[in-house]
């Protein structure tokens, strides 16, 4: 018999190899002609998850973003039917790997719970939030196919245990992020490619629209990957702005500047004002050697800003000129008045109406909220049609909040963001390696900003918002726990 050199040749030489063969192959047999080959496919990739989950959990907090926060639609998400209820893979996911890490932490000595300073505000938010809820549901006629959609955005914020108490290794930290990166940058080509091919073939989901100003620009907004592309603008170009000069890599540079191409596309004003402000207040913590490069980049910049715009003014009906103009002319409604003020041109002041019913509301259940679900104002038939249920709705994240989970919760929440925010300002100085100081930098000014643009979108209560800020914080919260590790 032929053999291959050094290879010592495995053959079934005792009865019980033999007997446990045999079944083996019977019960494959026994499923072969028992299952449909879709449930025995379905069966391979549950397994395959499982043994994903275990070795790597890294990888399956990316395919619950890459679901929830990239360019799938909400529809598109694998459904699993689970008795009267229906759960999306997503969550499934999510709890194999809460199973995993309770059963690593009862057979493994060595493996504990890990605390944050995050932990309770954030475990007292879901839990009042729920039993106002429930309460709700059973006495205040709140439906529960409207409490349910609401419940499923608050529970991803507890992707933040899962991230603190399996993802916590330097290697798997970074692994995660540069995930993130990737799929903001897979983000940012889509949109992209939808501004290429115009609002008339719509392939992303969200708002593809010409832009309001008569130019015929799209305008791609309320995409699932919006939240993505804006948290990584920021993260990144902080992580650039405070990095060493050496140390830059070019083609980061080249990822940033696609990612807010994508970000000017979305014509957004708040999400281009967050990251205006994050670059400001990034200015503030830098040391004055890196001050100086930013001044040398700003007059790089400054140059490379007249050239475009002298590209606009002398080429305006070209797709590159229109582009810029619409930009540069949306973007100077921000410092115009007239944006502020009540009128009929004023997106920001058209939703007084929500402040109108929703004060009222927390005025009436203060302590408690609404439930999640319900319905906080009447039907507006000049607002409210077949495809939008505006009574469920707020544009402020905040108020949407404190009408429906109450005081005591909305409190418990932004203790839990802005407790995150101080301890990243005090402790990103102490972190060793650069480029987790500056991503958890990069983090604490990023929900810095979210807390300010949620006051115009409901980015606390979206649900493709609501992962990325519970990994986020999460990650922020093991690259402290590493630093003081390594003190």
């Amino acid at each position: 018999m032929f053999r291959i050199p050094g290879h010592q040749q495995r053959t079934f030489d005792t009865p019980i190899q033999v007997i446990l063969a045999s079944i083996a192959g019977l019960l494959l047999g026994l499923i072969a002609v028992t299952f449909k080959s879709s449930w025995i496919l379905i069966g391979f990739l549950a397994i395959l998850m499982v043994i994903l989950t275990v070795r790597r959990p890294e990888l399956s907090v990316l395919t619950i973003l890459l679901f929830l926060s990239t360019v799938i639609p909400d529809a598109r998400i694998p459904i699993i039917n689970v008795g009267p209820g229906r759960l999306y893979i997503t969550e499934l996911i999510f709890l194999l790997l809460f199973v995993i890490f309770v059963v690593r932490w009862l057979t493994i000595p060595t493996v504990k719970v890990q605390h944050t300073p995050l932990d309770l505000p954030l475990l007292l938010f879901v839990f009042c939030a729920v039993i106002t809820t429930i309460w709700s549901v059973l006495h205040n006629n709140v439906l529960l196919q409207h409490a349910i959609p609401e419940l499923r955005v608050i529970f991803y914020y507890l992707l933040f245990f899962i991230v603190t108490n399996l993802i916590t290794e330097k290697k798997n930290i970074k692994l995660l992020l540069q995930g993130i990166n990737w799929f903001a940058t897979i983000v940012a080509l889509g949109m992209i490619v939808q501004y290429m091919l115009g609002s008339s073939i719509p392939i992303l989901e969200g708002r593809v629209e010409f832009l309001s100003d008569q130019s015929g620009i799209t305008r791609i907004t309320d995409t699932p990957g919006e939240a993505l592309i804006t948290l990584v603008v920021i993260i990144n170009l902080i992580r650039l702005l405070n990095g060493k000069l050496d140390k830059i890599n070019y083609f980061d540079i080249i990822q940033l500047l696609l990612i807010s191409t994508a970000l000017i596309m979305t014509f957004n004003r708040t999400h281009w004002v967050m990251v205006i402000i994050s670059g400001l207040i990034a200015v503030i913590f830098i040391n004055w050697h890196n001050r100086k490069r930013i001044l040398y980049w700003g007059i790089v910049l400054f140059f490379l800003i007249m050239a475009v715009v002298s590209f606009a003014v002398i080429n305006p009906q070209t797709s590159i000129g229109k582009l810029l103009n619409s930009t540069f002319n949306r973007g100077l409604t921000i410092l115009q008045l007239d944006s502020y003020q009540e009128n009929d041109q004023s997106t920001l002041r058209w939703r007084d109406f929500e402040y109108k019913y929703g004060f009222p509301q927390i005025a009436k259940h203060p302590l408690f909220g609404m439930g999640l679900g319900a319905e906080y104002r009447p039907r507006l038939y000049e607002i409210d049609h077949a495809n939008f249920n505006g009574q469920l709705f707020t544009h402020n994240a905040h108020l949407w909040l404190a009408i429906k989970t109450g005081l005591i919760s909305y409190s418990f929440f932004m203790i839990f963001i802005i407790v995150f925010i101080w301890r990243g300002i005090h402790f990103w100085r102490k972190v060793e390696d650069i480029d987790l100081r500056n991503t958890l930098l990069g983090i604490t000014i990023a929900m810095f900003a979210t807390l300010i643009g949620a006051n115009i979108h409901p980015f606390y209560m979206t649900l493709f918002w609501t992962p990325l800020i519970g990994v986020l914080i999460g990650v922020g919260e093991n690259i402290i726990r590493l630093e003081q590790k390594s003190v």
